[in-house]
């Protein structure tokens, strides 16, 4: 801003000053001469000539024209810009500290620095000038200079008194007006601004004036005159203005709470450097909330997420009223209890609260207990309104999370919470899924606990039945009996299949008590009273069997067979066992050739090891028994070959090899008899085949040939088999009532006094057993390896102990091949499935799919299998899938048993049908799944917490940045067991942290 013009009009001014001072001096006539033409000079701005006249003249004797000589020598070094100028201010100041020239000499030097626009350099020389001592023509110059480079600094207050001296001039007076106006404007002095910029007066931006009276209006809140004068400026403001315009308009719209005006001008706004607020976005956020649009105000609200403040607060509270308006309750959690968390308004810490506590009994909570959440309501607004209704709610919200002793607890602590009842009814809920869950003590102190309270009434009752099924489970047949007496007097106040079941439990007792009769009592009683209902399959399937078995018992086959035949027809997974035992009640009734019939096509019903077995030996009797030795032996053979190493293999072949021998084929026998020493000598069997061998030898006149034979075996013939066989009776008398430690003491003696006695296998599988029971597991190892080796009769209960020591007590080696071996060998049912089942888990720990596949499909081809059993092959074959990258395999698998299974294994089955979702894009109905995981299964924290990441990764798919950030927040909050998780969470915080401030595309 050139304000100064020529300096040398100013000149003019200070050569008249010199002429009268020349006059009044006496001097050198040359030199005073010399500086009358550097005033020509001067005007002519002809400064280097000025230079070289004065020069010479700044060393003169006379002081006043040395005086003027530096005077005229420092003015042309200003107007040439010469660096040494500030230098020679200073020496001159120095040399002549009361010149007159002084104040000029700052006047002009300061001007120079305005007028190229330095005011920051300018005003310092301003400082410096005594206005006084200006040419009067030179004073509004002056103080419109000063002021204005004071308003150039945003030096408002220092600008506004020397502006104010020059608002009558007309040259600068105009241009003052309009710089007092905005300096007011800019000190919040709106009343002489606005009076300013509504007037007349003619500044240099009079164009701005709409602008800066708009903006003046908003801030006295005068909201109305602001979007007027706004609205009417709007056409004529420059570009970079037009940002800030529409920010006035939307947001006087916005104080007006005329929400739907303010929208597109609040979108317009660019932010200050193309970057938004977080109260830019709160105001747009909430203008849609109040308009209804909640997913543009969730979209809003979601970009507020690092705050701690009081807007912080705000936005959360109304994020989460955004998401229940859109019936995302489950988001709304999380943004409620964000809220809850601040401190800034009472009101909406409450209001957030109360909305935290009830959306988190509603959809359920994964964070906190649901109880803990309410409790700390209840606590914390006592008197509120809605704590009454929070308070009912409380103990549900237990039930609901299944915390029953939290429940009961909590009775205990509010005693008005709950009557004596509600207590019975948490403690029988608490004792039915501890027996659920085979938590057998803790079932029985719930159970004692409901008939502690009262032992009269319908849920003592039902306490009752469950003591009697508990007592059934851990075979304390006696406990069962005196508990069903004394549910006698109130089993009519049970539900109609608890009373029959009564029936069912007793004949259960009865039949475990061996007392078969009253047993077939009460199981009919139960038969008639459960058939109809499909509630009761399981047991009335059970009692067909059971009563069937305790005719059998009783010696009544006939009866046996006609419960044998109801079991074949209505129970498809107990026809194996009911047509085995049929035949073989038949045999009994002396109708061997029906045996014979019903054993014959035995394969068409089973194959299984545990009965076709067993099917083909009795088939093989029963056609002995007929004299039909062929087809005998074919059975024989038959069962050999199928199952050469099935624990009944020495029993088939002591028959086929004395069959031989009453056949008069000695040759054949003898040979079926060394193959036994091969292959069985430890048996029993081969005890009674090697004394018909004997006989075959000593007929054969060969006794050498014998003798070389128990050689070959390494088999002494004993000379004291009296007295061993005296020390065993003995020992099995003695032993009958005493400790296990007296009876392992004289089964160890037997042992060293008979290593190889008649007995030595039975002894030590028996002691075996008790080193195991004793949990001497380094004794009783060794022992078990042995049976197995001598493939005793024991074989099979050897080696089940034996695996069962090496999988739960992790000592002995790897268990796989004894698993194997225990496969191709049982004949008991539960064994076979044991190896199976063990098989296929170690084959998914090993990682070997192919065998895990196999074995998996065996264990669900079994014709009785229990359901946890027939789950966890499920479970197999889906973690299987999954692992070989057969997603559709996984999916379909794990998602059936999501809706059958319980406990953990529901629990990773959801959580697995919620990661495919999310893996084809369902990221809403993935989020829907595990809110569902987290309602369902909140004790399985793992589960919940994995649960979450996946939530959190969905959110951030569906770009709600905050719902992401809180979960992963909380669980770096809340799962410290869990580090793992713990740092999957930090990375993602880390690798998607938010810009809070920077405008989303779509809202500019």
């Amino acid at each position: 801003m050139k304000v100064f013009g020529s300096f040398l009009i100013g000149f003019i001014f200070l050569s008249g000053s010199f002429e009268s001072h020349a006059q009044s001096m006496i001097g050198d006539s040359h030199a005073q001469q010399s500086l009358e033409q550097t005033e020509d000079w001067l005007k002519a701005r002809r400064y280097e000539k000025v230079q070289e006249i004065v020069g010479p003249l700044t060393q003169h004797s006379n002081p006043d024209l040395a005086e003027q000589a530096h005077y005229f020598q420092l003015i042309a070094s200003v107007y040439l810009s010469d660096a040494k100028a500030l230098d020679l201010v200073d020496n001159f100041v120095q040399r002549y500290p009361t010149s007159i020239y002084a104040t000029d000499i700052y006047f002009k030097l300061a001007g120079q620095y305005f007028d190229k626009g330095q005011y920051t350099a300018a005003l310092p020389w301003f400082v410096k000038v005594t206005p006084s001592q200006l040419n009067p023509g030179d004073l509004m110059t002056y103080y419109f200079s000063y002021g204005y480079s004071r308003f150039a600094v945003k030096d408002y207050k220092g600008a506004l008194p020397l502006l104010n001296r020059v608002v009558t001039d007309n040259k600068f007076g105009a241009k003052a007006t309009y710089y007092i106006g905005y300096a007011s404007y800019a000190m919040g002095d709106y009343t002489q601004a606005k009076d300013v910029f509504k007037s007349s007066v003619q500044g240099v931006s009079k164009d701005q004036n709409g602008y800066f009276l708009a903006d003046i209006y908003f801030k006295e809140a005068n909201f109305s005159n602001a979007v007027e004068t706004a609205l009417a400026y709007m056409p004529k403001a420059a570009p970079k203005e037009v940002s800030e315009l529409n920010k006035i308009i939307g947001e006087s719209y916005f104080n007006m709470k005329e929400y739907a005006q303010a929208i597109p001008y609040l979108q317009a706004y660019k932010g200050k450097r193309r970057r938004w607020t977080p109260e830019d976005y709160y105001q747009l956020g909430y203008s849609y909330y109040a308009t209804q649009d909640y997913e543009k105000a969730q979209s809003n609200f979601n970009k507020i997420t690092a705050g701690k403040d009081a807007l912080s607060q705000n936005a959360y509270y109304y994020l989460g009223a955004s998401y229940l308006k859109n019936n995302q309750k489950s988001a709304a959690v999380n943004a409620f209890k964000k809220a809850s968390t601040l401190p800034f308004s009472k009101e909406i810490s409450k209001e957030a609260s109360l909305q935290y506590a009830k959306l988190s009994y509603e959809e359920g909570n994964p964070f906190e207990a649901i109880g803990g959440v309410l409790e700390n309501f209840i606590k914390d607004y006592p008197e509120d309104p809605q704590t009454a209704q929070l308070k009912e709610l409380l103990l549900n919200a237990f039930l609901l999370e299944k915390n029953y002793q939290g429940a009961l607890d909590l009775a205990v602590k509010m005693p008005d919470l709950a009557t004596k009842r509600q207590r019975q009814d948490l403690a029988l809920r608490a004792g039915l899924e501890a027996l659920g869950d085979s938590q057998y003590k803790s079932a029985s102190k719930y159970l004692d606990y409901v008939v502690d309270i009262s032992a009269k009434n319908d849920l003592a009752a039902q306490a009752f039945f469950w003591q009697s099924e508990l007592a059934l489970r851990t075979y304390d047949y006696a406990s069962a009996f005196k508990v069903l007496n004394a549910l006698e007097p109130l089993s009519e106040t049970l539900p109609k299949s608890l009373q029959w079941l009564i029936h069912y439990q007793r004949g259960y007792a009865y039949f475990k008590s061996k007392d078969y009769s009253k047993a077939i009592s009460e199981f009919k009683l139960f038969e008639g009273l459960s058939k109809e209902s499909e509630d009761l399959d399981l047991e009335f399937e059970e009692t067909l069997v059971r009563t069937a078995d305790a005719y059998y018992s009783l010696g009544d086959f006939k009866s046996a067979l006609l419960y044998y035949d109801k079991t074949l027809q209505k129970v498809p997974r107990l026809k194996a066992y009911a047509a085995f035992n049929a035949a073989m009640a038949v045999g009994l009734m002396g109708q061997t050739n029906e045996k014979i019939s019903r054993l014959q096509n035995f394969d068409q019903i089973s194959v299984s090891p545990s009965y076709y077995a067993k099917a083909l030996l009795e088939l093989g009797i029963a056609h002995a028994a007929q004299d039909q030795v062929t087809d005998a032996i074919d059975s024989f053979d038959k069962l050999i070959s199928l199952f050469p190493k099935a624990a009944i293999i020495p029993a088939a072949m002591l028959k086929k090899g004395l069959l031989l021998y009453n056949q008069s084929e000695p040759e054949a026998a003898l040979a079926v008899f060394k193959q036994m020493g091969t292959q069985f000598k430890t048996s029993d069997e081969f005890s009674q085949a090697r004394a018909t061998a004997k006989r075959i030898y000593l007929d054969l006149g060969q006794v050498k040939q014998y003798r070389d034979w128990m050689a070959l075996l390494e088999i002494s013939i004993p000379d004291n088999e009296d007295l061993d066989q005296e020390s065993y009776e003995q020992l099995m008398l003695r032993n009958a009532n005493a400790s296990i430690i007296e009876k392992t003491s004289r089964l160890e003696g037997y042992l060293n006094d008979f290593p190889n006695g008649l007995h030595y296998l039975e002894i030590k599988f028996d002691l075996a057993n008790m080193y195991n029971e004793m949990e001497i597991y380094d004794k009783a190892l060794p022992l078990y390896e042995a049976l197995i080796q001598a493939s005793s009769p024991d074989s099979e209960a050897a080696l089940m102990a034996l695996v069962t020591i090496k999988l739960e007590q992790k000592i002995g080696g790897d268990p796989t091949e004894d698993l194997k071996n225990l496969l191709s060998i049982a004949q008991d049912p539960s064994h076979y499935t044991y190896a199976l089942t063990n098989l296929m888990k170690r084959s998914y720990e090993t990682k070997q799919y192919t065998a895990l596949i196999s074995y998996a499909n065996q264990v669900l081809a079994l014709e009785s299998v229990a359901t946890p059993i027939r789950q966890d092959a499920q479970i197999m074959l889906a973690r299987a899938a999954q692992a070989q990258g057969a997603d559709a395999k996984a999916m379909a698998a794990y998602s059936e048993l999501s809706s059958e299974a319980s406990g953990s294994l529901g629990a990773e089955s959801l959580y697995w049908v919620a990661f495919y979702t999310q893996k084809s894009g369902d990221y809403s109905a993935s989020n829907e799944l595990v809110q569902e995981l987290a309602r369902e299964y909140a004790p399985y924290k793992e589960w919940a917490a994995k649960g979450l990441l996946l939530m959190a990764e969905n959110f951030y798919a569906l770009d709600d940045l905050f719902q992401a950030h809180f979960i992963w927040q909380n669980i770096v909050d809340n799962f410290s067991q869990y580090p793992d998780l713990i740092d999957q969470a930090k990375n993602r915080l880390a690798a998607t942290k938010q810009d809070p401030v920077t405008p989303n595309s779509d809202d500019e």
